[in-house]
């Protein structure tokens, strides 16, 4: 039997791919003439917080130290 710590952890891997395959989608649709790499690379930018990836991105997840 899991613990109830790596239930939760799982569920948070499998919401970040599920997130991950939706973005996915949205620029295959978006940008229908770039290559697999292209879109791949993209989600990545878009991950690090990058404006290129998604411009009009209306935010941004960036962890500021105080």
């Amino acid at each position: 039997m899991d613990s109830p710590v790596a239930r939760r952890l799982r569920l948070a891997f499998d919401l970040f791919e599920a997130g991950s395959d939706l973005m996915l989608q949205n620029f295959r649709r978006k940008h229908p003439d770039e290559t697999e790499a292209q879109i791949r690379e993209r989600l990545g930018e878009w991950l690090r917080g990058s404006d290129r990836a998604y411009p009009g991105r209306p935010y941004t997840f960036r962890h500021t130290s105080p």
